[in-house]
């Protein structure tokens, strides 16, 4: 008995829709994401029982390590020298917030110094970062 030939029809895998689901997927995680800014000036942040932690839309992070060093957007910045400190500050708008990141054992004389250079440079908003307490 002979049979007639049958055409094997030829597989084939379509991966749109895998391309879509894995595409979808990699939106989510990236919307998802919270990022946490890191630095590379070592700084132990003192505590406090409340932690405001708000998004704030024009900030300047000033940094101030252990040995009184001021860092604005990780660039040192002379203390000593005021108008340094003052024409560093004034190229961002008026209304920015400071938010200074000083270590716990910071000198207190580069927190007043950073502070009296923001009112010189007409920036009166200024909040303090620190670590909630355990």
């Amino acid at each position: 008995m002979r049979f007639a030939n049958q055409d094997l029809e030829e597989l084939d895998l379509n991966l749109t829709s895998l391309i879509d689901v894995v595409f979808l997927l990699l939106i989510f995680f990236m919307v998802t994401t919270t990022f946490q800014q890191q630095s590379k000036i070592q700084i132990n942040l003192p505590q406090a029982e409340s932690n405001n932690s708000k998004q704030y839309k024009n900030k300047i992070q000033i940094a101030i390590n252990k040995n009184g060093f001021v860092f604005i957007d990780n660039i040192r910045i002379d203390i000593n020298n005021d108008n340094l400190l003052k024409k560093s500050l004034s190229k961002y708008n008026k209304n920015s917030i400071i938010i200074i990141k000083a270590d716990a054992i910071a000198p207190h004389q580069a927190v007043i110094s950073v502070m009296d250079a923001a009112a010189k440079a007409g920036i009166n908003s200024i909040s303090f970062a620190t670590t909630k307490l355990e």
